[in-house]
């Protein structure tokens, strides 16, 4: 025991590889970003167009859920259809009373775990505070698509930044969880784009801003905390530490808030996690039926990329930590997390994105000594010349 403890505390105690952050050439991010922007919403639009006379429109639940009534009165009977049940009417039913969580939960099904990714439906709010109807669903997904074109932005700054090449600012809007996410209105593409936000900040050593972003990350989704604790895991610096404490301890707060203020829904909260490995062997046997291969294809494509960035850039790369817990936490998940078409790419998008991130800049973390000097300092020593 004391030897592994010993093995833990050199570990925490080694400097991170040199990196340099380059300048980021801003209008070939934008050009990229845009350009994929547009495509994506190409791709949103042919497929609302090809699902909506099964699955409904942007937000729409089925008759059992507590989400119904509401729906069917703000939006009519269209709202409601056995076929295509989805995350987006509880974050509809939010967004119509934010400031007033208690009445909401009545159209919740798990209020406190809905609540808990508070953001989102707080945005599509202001830009429509009064009340529901289509207006409010437009609202939300303005907020959505910005989120899809911030994610974009994000991830071609970090590619740029760490010395790669600019075209991954295209390639966001095109991941299944980003349209998937436009069609159902969700805020997944959001939260990853704070999350990669804050990465990029923080890389810059702009430390109120990238906690700024993290915490707004964890409030839109809080398993974007895996993306600053796993920053942490090769920044072990007081930035470091606080990109990932203060949102972890914002997220915990909320939490506790909304165990006062929103009373329990008649399941369990947090019904997301199994047995290690047994999700996948649902998904499989799911799959084996010839049902949502979509959801194959994005998952598998989602760790076989994990898993390619995390052997050849392991965790001396500054989004290596990011792969590697990203990775990790699918292995207890539900099925129903990874299985269908509307929740692989979603649930996988962060991993996706910083893989992809990981094998575009593998030159980023140098080939210095991983013992030299104490924390963080030696490896930024050369970022103030490279800004300049």
């Amino acid at each position: 025991m004391s030897a592994a403890v010993d093995a833990v505390g050199r570990w925490w105690g080694r400097a991170p590889r040199p990196v340099t952050w380059h300048p980021v050439p801003w209008r070939q991010v934008w050009v990229w970003a845009l350009v994929g922007w547009m495509a994506g919403l190409g791709l949103f639009v042919t497929q609302y167009r090809s699902s909506v006379d099964r699955l409904g429109p942007l937000v729409v639940t089925e008759p059992i859920i507590p989400a119904a009534p509401v729906l069917e009165a703000d939006l009519g009977p269209e709202a409601v259809n056995r076929a295509g049940p989805h995350d987006g009417a509880f974050f509809y039913v939010i967004a119509r009373q934010p400031m007033h969580l208690d009445a909401a939960a009545e159209g919740l099904d798990r209020p406190r775990y809905r609540s808990q990714r508070i953001l989102f439906p707080v945005l599509g709010w202001a830009l429509h505070p009064s009340g529901g109807g289509e207006g409010l669903v437009t609202a939300l997904f303005v907020v959505g698509a910005l989120g899809v074109l911030g994610g974009a932005v994000a991830m071609g700054a970090l590619a740029t930044g760490l010395g790669g090449p600019s075209w991954p600012a295209v390639v966001f809007p095109l991941l299944g969880g980003s349209v998937t996410s436009l069609r159902i209105t969700t805020p997944d593409p959001l939260a990853v784009a704070l999350a990669l936000g804050a990465v990029a900040l923080a890389l810059r050593r702009r430390t109120g801003w990238a906690v700024a972003l993290g915490v707004a990350a964890v409030l839109t989704k809080e398993t974007t905390l895996l993306v600053l604790i796993g920053y942490l895991v090769w920044d072990r610096s007081r930035l470091g530490a606080l990109l990932a404490g203060v949102p972890a301890a914002v997220a915990g707060g909320w939490w506790a808030v909304l165990h006062l203020l929103v009373p329990a829904g008649d399941r369990a909260e947090v019904i997301e996690f199994t047995w290690p490995f047994q999700g996948w062997a649902t998904s499989i046997d799911y799959w084996s039926t010839g049902r949502e291969p979509m959801g194959m294809l994005w998952f598998a494509f989602a760790i076989l990329l994990g898993v390619a960035a995390l052997v050849t850039g392991r965790l001396r790369h500054p989004l290596g930590g990011v792969v590697a817990l990203n990775l990790v936490v699918t292995i207890p998940l539900i099925a129903s997390a990874i299985a269908p078409e509307r929740s692989a790419g979603r649930t996988t998008l962060a991993l996706v994105s910083s893989a992809l991130l990981v094998l575009v800049t593998l030159g980023a973390a140098g080939d210095g000594d991983p013992d030299d000097g104490p924390g963080t300092e030696r490896a930024f020593a050369r970022l103030p010349r490279s800004l300049g």
